[in-house]
């Protein structure tokens, strides 16, 4: 009986093959601790980050990073305001750095995930965050 090759066979039949994943978020890696601290077993493509030197039962943790996203802002006939922001998922939209746009004839109403005014708003007149992105 070899110690050494039942150990092994039982660490790959253990084995997560795939990494985990989730909506909007980025995996980094199984960790000894939580929040991606402490040390790093396992790599975000799951290959081992090191050797396995532990020698009793532990739960790894998955470290997760939010993903980001560059949103354009589209005045849709106005001028000025920002034109680009960049959001974080799960987070409420950025504060834009400078005013609403404006256009003449017409009252800014916000930002929106449709034209003219249809679908989720992302902004109110006063370039407020309204949701999570």
């Amino acid at each position: 009986c070899n110690s050494e090759l039942e150990a092994q066979e039982t660490i790959e039949h253990y084995k997560q093959k795939d990494a985990p994943t989730r909506t909007g978020f980025t995996f980094n890696g199984y960790f000894s601790q939580t929040n991606g601290s402490g040390i790093k077993y396992y790599n975000a493509n799951m290959s081992s980050a090191r050797n396995f030197d532990l020698t009793s039962n532990t739960t790894l943790f998955a470290s997760w990073t939010a993903d980001t996203f560059t949103i354009t802002l589209n005045p849709s006939g106005g001028s000025g305001g920002d034109t680009t922001r960049t959001a974080t998922y799960g987070v409420a939209m950025p504060t834009p750095n400078t005013t609403a746009p404006t256009r003449s004839g017409y009252a800014f109403s916000g930002y929106f995930s449709g034209i003219n005014g249809t679908g989720l708003i992302y902004y109110n007149n006063l370039m407020q965050s309204q949701r999570n992105f």
